[in-house]
């Protein structure tokens, strides 16, 4: 990329100054991501498909390159787009809904007019860019290098819920593996895919693996590659659901965000999703359940709330 290539001024400052929501799936991010959107001051990105497809490739672009491409999505395409009304999705069946977190009036109002770039850019400015992506943990290091201003919250839960809910949704079955499957990008192995996030010495075990030993393999890779990390929000899942209300105050807080008009509604309607549910994994090897019971104290010991 020719060095002398530059976005709108402050587009890369408003990028890099973004939160970060990611955590393994089933831990909650769909849940805090609402909240977090309700907030006045944030605008969320659900799973954006094309920041899928860079984290992973953190490392293997150049900085700048890689850069460039986050600012201009986050920034340019989503940010500005949003406060138009023009990235919001309005199925107000999907966990994504903008009306999931932001009052109707809220949305009226940015549909009612049209809006012109020069206006949108500085409001754009002013706004907390945030983006929901669950599995990335593994590359957060590497994007603190390339975006130390932005700030990261990892959502937390006990390895025991955690993996049994894994194994009801069948996500690491070879068949949904194999087929159209949130584990996209991959690699192939033999005849089933494995996630972006597999290392290399654990592929032939991921090929040949049950669902049980592919879910607690995952649980250990996504909060064993952050426990050297000290500049990252941990939100403790388990702890949250008993108390919302207070522990989303307290988070808020820190990031020094304020409640919207959705915000209190959203906290009055949450409960604990697997109450009817085992604690307890028929088949998990004593050391996979040692393995992630230590990764999990040991985030556990960082977490705001917890």
């Amino acid at each position: 990329m020719n060095e002398g290539m530059h976005l709108n001024p402050g587009a890369s400052g408003t990028a890099g100054r973004c939160l970060l929501l990611t955590g393994a799936r089933r831990t909650g991010t769909s849940l805090m991501a609402n909240l977090l959107y309700s907030t006045r001051e944030v605008e969320l990105s659900f799973e954006p498909p094309a920041l899928r497809a860079l984290f992973p490739l953190l490392g293997a672009l150049p900085a700048e390159h890689w850069r460039y491409l986050f600012d201009a999505y986050l920034f340019e395409e989503f940010l500005v787009g949003a406060l138009a009304g023009r990235k919001l999705n309005f199925n107000r069946n999907d966990d994504s809904s903008v009306y999931a977190a932001l009052d109707a009036s809220e949305v009226d109002s940015r549909l009612a007019v049209g809006h012109r770039q020069a206006d949108l850019a500085p409001r754009a400015m002013a706004q907390f860019p945030a983006v929901k992506l669950p599995d990335m943990n593994c590359y957060l290091s590497s994007f603190r290098q390339v975006a130390p201003d932005h700030t990261a919250i990892v959502m937390l839960r006990n390895p025991n819920s955690l993996i049994q809910s894994l194994l009801r949704m069948g996500w690491f079955d070879d068949k949904r593996l194999s087929g159209v499957s949130a584990d996209w990008p991959h690699r192939q192995v033999g005849d089933v895919p494995a996630p972006h996030w597999v290392e290399d010495d654990f592929l032939d075990q991921w090929a040949t693996g049950s669902p049980l030993e592919r879910s607690s393999y995952y649980y250990c890779r996504m909060y064993e590659s952050v426990l050297s990390e000290d500049s990252l929000h941990f939100v403790s899942f388990d702890d949250f659901i008993i108390n919302p209300e207070a522990h989303f105050a307290k988070l808020i807080d820190v990031l020094g965000l304020h409640a919207g008009l959705r915000t209190q509604a959203l906290l009055d309607n949450i409960h604990d999703p697997d109450t009817k549910y085992a604690t307890q994994i028929d088949g998990l090897s004593k050391a996979w359940r040692d393995r992630s019971e230590a990764a999990y104290e040991s985030c556990l010991d960082k977490a705001l709330i917890g």
